[in-house]
């Protein structure tokens, strides 16, 4: 049969609210809900990312890029979330985006990112150069706290690093204000 669109809401709910560490089993459980019409992917796909962006997820990136966890939030998102995986700005290493399964919540890859030529991004990139000795370091250390405090899950995404826990490693560029960065 077709896929009953009154479900969207129900479904959208139940797994942008999963319980932590639950979201594969709530996503199983809306399949078995529906019966024998298939939930369309779109859908699953869209509520998966708000879930994981919601929850600021922390996930490990490849051992062989070498450089430690990505966070998953919505600013950093550079597509739409309807796909199935989804490439994030990884705001920590300006150079790259990783690539999420929205499903899994695996890391597919890690790719660079093209950098923009205008005088704003060049502006940017000066102070962005003179924070960078004091922004490598507090995201090492940041990395290495979050990695002991919150072991792996079977997921690959660090069990309970969520919400404030996972803000915590997200360390942005400060606001101009005037001539100077704060």
């Amino acid at each position: 049969g077709k896929f009953n669109d009154q479900w969207v809401q129900l479904i959208h709910g139940l797994i942008q609210n999963a319980p932590p560490n639950g979201l594969m089993d709530i996503v199983q459980g809306c399949r078995q809900l529906v019966g024998p019409v298939k939930v369309p992917d779109e859908l699953v796909f869209r509520s998966c990312a708000d879930f994981r962006e919601k929850s600021i997820t922390a996930v490990p990136l490849p051992a062989s890029n070498g450089q430690g966890i990505g966070i998953i939030c919505e600013i950093g998102r550079a597509g739409s979330r309807a796909s199935k995986v989804i490439a994030y700005h990884d705001q920590r290493h300006d150079d790259q985006l990783f690539c999420v399964d929205q499903e899994t919540g695996q890391v597919s890859s890690v790719q660079d990112r093209k950098k923009s030529g205008d005088l704003s991004a060049e502006m940017t990139n000066i102070d962005i150069e003179l924070a960078k000795p004091y922004k490598d370091a507090l995201d090492v250390e940041l990395d290495l706290y979050i990695a002991q405090r919150y072991p792996p899950a079977k997921n690959g995404a660090f069990q309970g690093c969520e919400g404030l826990s996972g803000a915590s490693v997200y360390s942005l560029g400060g606001k101009d204000i005037g001539d100077d960065i704060e």
